[in-house]
């Protein structure tokens, strides 16, 4: 408040101080210069009147961070400004002592600030060394609103002119910073005419980036990444013990690895450090390709590496998702949809189908393809027609977005300047600000559209060539490989897949594959378990596929151990088959079933089905912390109980008990509790 004749009575004053830097925490510069010029202010205005000074500092906060708010954990704020707004609370000060305004509040408004947070709780004066601020006359208010907002649009200009350093730096091919497999340059390693420190290669670091991105390209998922790495007790980028699967994805789509700098979102150009680059930029991507798609899956067990079209298959009627689930006592896979039950909905309550059989229907198309000569030229004239029809009309839209979002920044400065130089006043600027800030929020909107598009330009093109190399090899591989690397390589040539439930029981599968079209198969009604009545119709699946190689020249032996069934499980069905078709022996019931089982050749397996993935023999079932954790929830410890006693998130809890259930390969904690302490694995 404005300068008037000491009080008669002695009154206490709170001296503000802060830092915003670690720069200048460490030095004390700036408090050191700040504390005693505001002491020695109050007693030239107050004397012998003021008989307490109490300092508060904040060392390197932001001027942007308020008071902290009891009702919000996450708000930024300030201890020293709240621990004075509680003081003035209880009374003790009536006086404020700050260097300058902009060392209280950057925010915004001074005086609303401190009208809003101290002058209902007794603030008389507020003493200021830099400057004056009044807070009991209306053009007291407006001086000081003005040098607020002049003191905004000076952290504004400033930020932006930060940024656009930062953003030339990037241009010229120069990383932020070094990520993971990286280092600064030494100093007898930057180029005699390189004014800006480089990157160079760390090589420890860089045998466990290639091994992540190997492990990655080959099928792997980042969740498995992730534990061999804690398994191996990798150090973490900042040299903890723990990886996180977040952090193992930010490593992995890092364009640095492939010599690249992003100067805008999908804009690369070749950095400082290219010839020392780890891979080329194809398999960046390649990586970055597959993430786009694996961002796309269903949110539950879509993921899980025995679903080969998990997050690929939707539901043809109502356009969402199918879950990947076991159901039935013999615990088949299914595709199923549950959009029916959770919406209210009855279109497709009935829409499931066995994933064997989905997945039959698409591989056996795929590899029809993978035999065809014409896909080599198929995938070339694509590549050229994406090329010609994007590229042009992409390039010419950026240009003309930079070239208008540089017209509306030069707009800013002109009224800045005018504003300045007094020309304008204080309204007339807002309006302005405002307006161009919004223009210029629009334009970068559109301008990261346009360089994402471009980015799936380049991206699509991987794909496509990627789609193309594991064509040519598609027979030979596919059947070698484990269930990740197929389930990626299905994701890579499918792009979509839909699957309808037909009235007369049948189920359409429509799916597009890359480079070739749309496609369409039909999988037959087959009767499953229950059915009535006589005749090849009423005989399960099951049932048709022990015949199927019964009629091969197999024995009953041979049979169970084919299908992966016990001995006696066959000699049941088979009873129950003669029963069925009234049948004296086996050869007459296969004569009689076999034109039935010769249509539904293409649906029936003569292998096992797939079951649970099998756990590695040469490998411990559990790791250390899922043993420590699955140990404590046989006490009785509940999963927040579990999380604070080992410092983790009870989220990691909940995640690290299924991991246990799924190496354990049981289907409920309890049965992987009894189980592990049965083996001695806790």
């Amino acid at each position: 408040m404005g300068k008037h004749e000491p009080p008669q009575e002695a009154v206490s004053a709170a001296i503000y101080v802060r830092v915003s830097t670690d720069e200048q925490v460490q030095e004390g510069f700036s408090l050191e210069t700040q504390v005693p010029q505001v002491r020695e202010e109050l007693y030239r205005e107050y004397g012998e009147n003021l008989y307490e000074t109490v300092v508060y500092p904040d060392e390197g906060y932001p001027g942007w961070y308020g008071i902290c708010d009891p009702d919000n954990s996450h708000s930024k704020c300030r201890p020293g400004l709240t621990a004075m707004q509680h003081a003035f609370k209880e009374g003790r000060h009536q006086i404020l002592g700050i260097y300058s305004d902009d060392r209280l509040w950057r925010g915004g408004s001074v005086v609303e600030f401190l009208e809003k947070h101290f002058v209902p709780y007794g603030l008389r004066d507020v003493v200021c060394v830099r400057g004056e601020i009044d807070l009991t006359s209306p053009s007291g208010r407006f001086s000081a609103d003005v040098k607020s907002a002049a003191s905004r649009l000076e952290t504004e200009v400033l930020g932006q002119r930060v940024s656009d350093g930062l953003q030339q730096r990037r241009r010229d091919g120069f990383a932020h910073k070094p990520p993971y497999g990286w280092r600064w340059q030494e100093a007898q390693e930057r180029p005699p005419d390189q004014r800006r420190p480089g990157i160079a290669r760390d090589e420890e670091q860089g045998e466990h980036l290639l091994w992540m991105v190997k492990q990655y390209l080959a099928g792997k998922g980042i969740r498995s990444i992730t534990q061999e790495l804690n398994d191996r007790r990798v150090p973490t980028p900042r040299g903890g013990r723990w990886w996180g699967r977040p952090s193992v994805k930010h490593v992995l789509a890092n364009c640095v690895h492939a010599g690249l700098v992003e100067t805008e979102s999908g804009q690369y150009v070749e950095g400082q450090h290219f010839e020392q680059r780890y891979y080329e930029a194809e398999v960046f991507y390649q990586i970055k390709a597959r993430m786009e798609r694996n961002a796309k899956l269903h949110p539950r067990r879509a993921n899980v590496p025995e679903y080969l079209l998990g997050g690929v298959l939707r539901c043809g009627h109502c356009g969402y998702k199918l879950s990947c689930r076991r159901v039935n006592r013999d615990n088949r896979r299914y595709y199923r949809c549950y959009t029916g039950q959770h919406r209210g909905k009855t279109v497709c309550t009935r829409n499931s189908k066995q994933a064997d059989l989905v997945e039959r229907a698409v591989l056996s198309r795929i590899r029809v393809i993978a035999s065809d000569p014409e896909i080599a030229r198929v995938s070339e004239e694509m590549l050229e027609e994406l090329v010609a029809q994007t590229e042009q009309q992409l390039e010419h839209d950026l240009a003309r977005l930079e070239k208008q979002l540089e017209e509306v920044w030069g707009q800013y400065e002109f009224w800045s300047e005018k504003y300045y130089q007094g020309e304008i006043d204080h309204t007339e600027f807002e309006f302005h600000r405002q307006r161009l800030l919004e223009r210029r929020k629009d334009l970068g909107q559109r301008l990261d559209e346009t360089r994402t598009a471009l980015d799936a330009k380049q991206q699509r093109q991987a794909e496509l060539r990627q789609a193309r190399e594991v064509l040519k090899d598609f027979d030979e591989t596919f059947d070698g490989l484990t269930l990740e690397q197929q389930r990626e390589m299905v994701h890579l040539l499918v792009e979509d897949a839909q699957m309808f439930h037909q009235e007369d029981g049948s189920t359409r599968v429509v799916f597009s594959i890359r480079c070739n079209g749309q496609f369409e198969r039909v999988i037959p009604r087959l009767r499953g378990r229950g059915s009535r009545g006589k005749g090849p119709e009423s005989l399960t699946m099951r049932e048709m596929e022990i015949y199927k190689l019964l009629g091969e020249g197999m024995d009953r032996g041979q049979v169970a151990k084919e299908l992966g069934i016990q001995l006696a499980s066959v000699r049941v069905m088979l009873c129950n088959a003669r029963k069925k078709l009234a049948a004296a022996d086996d050869d007459e019931a296969y004569e009689i079933a076999k034109n039935e089982i010769q249509a539904n050749a293409d649906w029936l397996f003569s292998g096992r089905r797939r079951r649970r993935r099998p756990i590695d023999p040469n490998k411990p079932p559990l790791t250390p912390r899922q043993a420590e954790i699955l140990a404590l929830k046989a006490e009785g410890l509940k999963a927040d109980e579990i999380a604070e006693r080992l410092g983790i998130a009870a989220n990691t809890v909940y995640v690290q008990l299924d991991n246990c259930r799924h190496r354990l390969g049981r289907n409920t904690t309890e049965h992987a509790i009894r189980h592990a302490k049965q083996m001695g694995y806790i």
